[in-house]
């Protein structure tokens, strides 16, 4: 069946579907589009340029021109995600392949990748990624490499190729002296095996 408006073919029914032919639209005008038989998943855009999207009978994400919103009515970034309630956790879940990564980018418009935090699969390490380059890596057994990717018999090392200091202690308050700035502990109890004295 086709539907004829000032003699054009604006619309068409077919079996089981209908068509909108092109150049043509369909104005909901704020009314709501209801997607399942028991009329509770539906999109709707009846407050002025949102458009609402409800599942089981709850609004759950809302579009905008800020962005995207999940449980979030009104945007404040291109993605912003709450909790549906308290004690609901607001997260952001990334699932790789066992062999390949899990990368969050920060980029700009000149370089998408300038800035990263990726989990490897392949190693089980956390690496954090500036300025096109790793430089923190957290590896499988918790031990920490600034510059590297960590050694098998240190807990943190820092690495680095520039003449500067590689790691500087300053003690924020105003009369520091005779204050234990670094302390190096064989065990959690003893606080006196080891320190650095200002």
């Amino acid at each position: 069946i086709d539907i004829k408006i000032a003699g054009a073919d604006d619309f068409a029914f077919k079996a089981n579907k209908f068509e909108v032919q092109t150049g043509s639209n369909i104005d909901m005008n704020g009314t709501e589009l209801i997607l399942d038989a028991d009329a509770d998943t539906s999109i709707t855009a009846d407050t002025d340029d949102r458009i609402d999207f409800r599942f089981g009978g709850t609004d759950s994400v809302h579009m905008d021109v800020t962005g995207v919103g999940v449980n979030v009515t009104n945007p404040l970034y291109p993605f912003h995600a709450r909790a549906a309630s308290g004690g609901d956790t607001a997260a952001l879940f990334l699932e790789g392949p066992n062999d390949g990564y899990s990368t969050i980018y920060m980029g700009d418009v000149d370089d998408i990748d300038i800035a990263m935090i990726t989990y490897r699969q392949d190693y089980n390490w956390m690496q954090f990624q500036t300025n096109n380059a790793v430089r923190m890596t957290i590896n499988s057994d918790g031990r920490i490499g600034v510059g590297d990717t960590g050694q098998s018999n240190t807990g943190m090392t820092i690495t680095q190729t520039v003449s500067s200091a590689t790691l500087k202690v300053t003690n924020q308050t105003d009369n520091y002296v005779g204050n234990n700035i670094w302390s190096v502990l064989a065990d959690n109890t003893n606080d006196s095996d080891c320190s650095l004295y200002a």
